[in-house]
């Protein structure tokens, strides 16, 4: 086999079409996906990948078990923060797994139809997280502009309607990344199989558009009037007059302002080594050819499935509270599925 990348890698240079497999495509739409990327395999990526991914699972679960458990969880936000746990927890479970074997080896053992599979979950994934701060970024707006309206505005059936439409977008939204003829290769140097936005480029860039236009727009206006808000508030509050602003300062010192507006910039950042990468290799015409540098940057934006928790628990103690009670509950049904069992075996 032809080692294609094996030292000289440009995720955005594509191997060339080898007619020799073409007996061994079994459908049109599997036609331009290339698998035949290798490297050699590491052990060290492949442990990496796999801490990752348990992480991924772990932290997403306890999220998802906390705010589900808990009343006090469910404020309007918190339906955007389960929606973002499990965007990152089905990372953790179909995708983040899938790399583990490549890595280690070198090579993609599963065939054409997951590589375009797993490409297509990674934009949607993507879209769906992007679409989601988006939303929290909408709602602290609302929460620090119109806090006499907020619980009228964001009810508990329009919170759950964004989460479902967000959701129900971004599947139909990147739908022709799976059925359409679109180039999708194994790119071994980051053991994933990636779709390649230059070989439909009307609809790439319509694609970014749209999930990305939207949403970046919607956190410039929102936080900016957020932020200008929330200062000028602070130096024109006086003494004799928060009694009457009682419910203004307790939004002011809402600490979930925060916590979303981290929970953006730390998504941004993750991924922003990457696209510089990508931006920097194709304007310069080049290939960074720097041992692990693509994979370092990929995995780094992909990590950031595993902050949020930290995150929730750093800032947010009314989370660190709803923790706290899910193990208890947890540990009570662990006891009293212990109490029934012995029952049981003492009744026999």
């Amino acid at each position: 086999m032809e080692d294609y990348h094996h030292h000289n890698f440009d995720p955005l240079q594509y191997p060339p079409f080898n007619h020799s497999l073409t007996s061994n495509r079994t459908t049109h739409f599997l036609s331009e996906v290339f698998v035949d990327d290798w490297a050699e395999g590491s052990l060290a990526k492949a442990v990496t990948v796999s801490i990752i991914t348990c992480i991924i699972i772990l932290f997403n679960v306890l999220i998802i078990g906390t705010l589900s458990s808990s009343v006090h969880a469910h404020s309007m936000i918190g339906y955007f923060m389960l929606s973002l746990a499990g965007a990152d927890l089905l990372t953790g479970v179909l995708l983040t797994p899938i790399s583990i074997y490549p890595a280690l080896t070198g090579s993609w053992p599963y065939g054409r139809a997951l590589c375009k599979l797993t490409a297509y979950l990674e934009v949607t994934l993507w879209a769906v997280v992007v679409y989601t701060v988006g939303w929290m970024a909408v709602d602290r707006y609302l929460a620090i502009r119109k806090p006499s309206r907020y619980d009228a505005i964001q009810t508990k059936i329009r919170c759950q309607c964004w989460v479902v439409f967000t959701w129900v977008t971004a599947i139909f939204l990147c739908s022709p990344t799976l059925f359409a003829h679109n180039r999708v290769t194994y790119i071994a140097q980051v053991n994933l199989c990636i779709l390649d936005l230059n070989y439909m480029l009307a609809y790439s860039i319509t694609l970014l558009i749209l999930i990305l236009g939207p949403t970046i727009c919607t956190l410039i206006y929102c936080y900016y009037h957020v932020w200008k808000t929330m200062s000028e508030l602070k130096r024109d509050i006086k003494e004799q007059e928060k009694e009457a602003l009682t419910s203004t300062t307790e939004n002011l010192k809402n600490p979930t302002h925060r916590l979303s507006f981290i929970i953006i910039v730390t998504f941004a950042l993750g991924w922003f080594p990457w696209f510089i990468l990508l931006t920097y290799e194709k304007a310069a015409h080049t290939t960074a050819n720097v041992p692990y540098l693509h994979f370092a940057c990929l995995w780094f934006g992909i990590c950031g499935c595993c902050w949020k928790f930290p995150i929730y628990c750093c800032i947010s103690r009314r989370f660190r509270r709803c923790l706290g009670h899910f193990f208890r509950s947890l540990c009570v049904k662990c006891r009293a599925r212990k109490h029934v069992e012995d029952d049981s075996a003492s009744v026999d």
